[in-house]
């Protein structure tokens, strides 16, 4: 059942402008508090780069046959500082 949900969204569907919006909501919804809001953006940071990791040149290689979009999604996606872990 997870895979059909998981199967039912298109790669082409992730454009800059929903993962900006995704990006900037998930940092808003940490309040005002200093800690709360670099806390956030370090996971959402993480995310990205994460999702980004799919799409590496390996990846692709391994995924011969899968149909892809012509630009990898996470393209042009701004990531900003994750500011300090102390």
């Amino acid at each position: 059942m997870a895979l059909a949900k998981i199967d039912a969204h298109l790669l082409e569907a992730l454009t800059l402008d929903k993962i900006t919006n995704w990006k900037r909501g998930h940092i808003a919804r940490a309040g005002q508090a200093p800690v709360a809001i670099a806390s956030v953006r370090r996971t959402v940071i993480s995310c990205i780069h994460r999702a980004r990791s799919l799409f590496s040149p390996s990846i692709l290689k391994a995924l011969e046959g899968l149909t892809l979009p012509v630009t990898p999604p996470l393209t042009g996606v701004e990531l900003g500082e994750t500011g300090s872990t102390k």
